[in-house]
């Protein structure tokens, strides 16, 4: 549950760092006036800004970290882009403009792509878009919440978030079939997140009023039936030290399975006091006086 900090600018709002496959970099895209792209060398201790004229969002590397698609906005539309992680090229957009929301979520298959597909009458569907194809189709959906999947490292397991039961829980279930599933938390649970060897999942469990939430773990042994070890507790963190996201992860897993990558959100200092104080005295007068003088003209 220790935190540092990672040696980049700290003067800027940063969103959604995602690590790439190997450890080595990070991307993470940057929120405000200045919009932009970045990947982190922590070897090198560089940060490289990619070409992306738009507001970037959401991001995710391609499995052989070559690659990142990410959403991205531009005159006003959303639509999903993919970009070379060495800058070497513009980004390339993959969807047409759709009346939905896209965010890129979880590689089913290195040609699949599970995304959140957002509506205005619905806060997330879990579909499939086939990067060949271009097509998109519903993998889980209906009128409540279904968001935050991940699949398993070996491409057999979902875990994903549904609301259906009023309160937002942690599911498990074998893939594509999808025709049961195992619930993993049991007091409220969102932001899954695999560990590489995929022997282990992550989750995050509100506490109380939400602004502490506990980081959970349980192990995972796959088969015709799973088990699933018992919940452990990995370490309590407040939202703002530690935010879990929505509805996709603000972190990502360390493919050591011991470290996450994470934002902390860090209040702003407050302003300092005046140092004097003006008094405007007789101002009514001074008002009708200039009334006066616009009208006479």
């Amino acid at each position: 549950g220790n935190t540092s900090p990672v040696s980049i600018s700290q003067g800027r709002r940063y969103g959604a760092p995602r690590l790439s496959p190997d450890g080595r970099k990070a991307v993470f895209h940057t929120v405000g006036t200045d919009p932009g792209l970045f990947v982190h060398d922590f070897a090198r201790e560089t940060t490289t800004r990619l070409q992306f004229d738009g507001r970037p969002f959401f991001t995710l590397w391609t499995p052989d970290g070559g690659t990142i698609v990410f959403q991205g906005e531009t005159r006003g539309q959303k639509a999903l882009y993919a970009i070379p992680a060495d800058g070497s090229r513009p980004a390339e957009r993959l969807t047409d403009l759709r009346p939905s929301e896209l965010l890129p979520a979880s590689w089913a298959t290195e040609s699949e792509l599970l995304v959140i597909e957002q509506t205005p009458q619905t806060l997330g569907d879990i579909s499939r878009l086939d990067l060949n194809s271009r097509q998109i189709k519903s993998v889980l959906g209906g009128p409540r919440f279904q968001g935050y999947p991940a699949v398993s490292p070996d491409g057999q397991w979902l875990a994903y978030v549904s609301f259906e039961s009023g309160r937002y829980e942690v599911f498990l279930a074998p893939y594509p079939a999808l025709d049961w599933r195992i619930q993993v938390s049991n007091n409220g649970g969102s932001a899954p997140a695999w560990t590489r060897g995929g022997r282990e999942l992550l989750f995050y469990q509100p506490v109380g009023d939400d602004n502490n939430g506990r980081y959970m773990s349980v192990t995972f042994s796959p088969g015709p039936r799973p088990l699933i070890g018992p919940r452990r507790e990995l370490f309590v963190k407040a939202f703002t030290e530690f935010a879990p996201g929505g509805p996709l992860p603000l972190f990502s897993v360390h493919p050591d399975g011991n470290r996450i990558l994470g934002l902390e959100f860090i209040k702003a200092p407050p302003s300092p006091p005046p140092q004097a104080l003006d008094v405007i005295l007789n101002w009514l007068s001074e008002v009708e006086t200039k009334l006066r003088q616009a009208s006479a003209r």
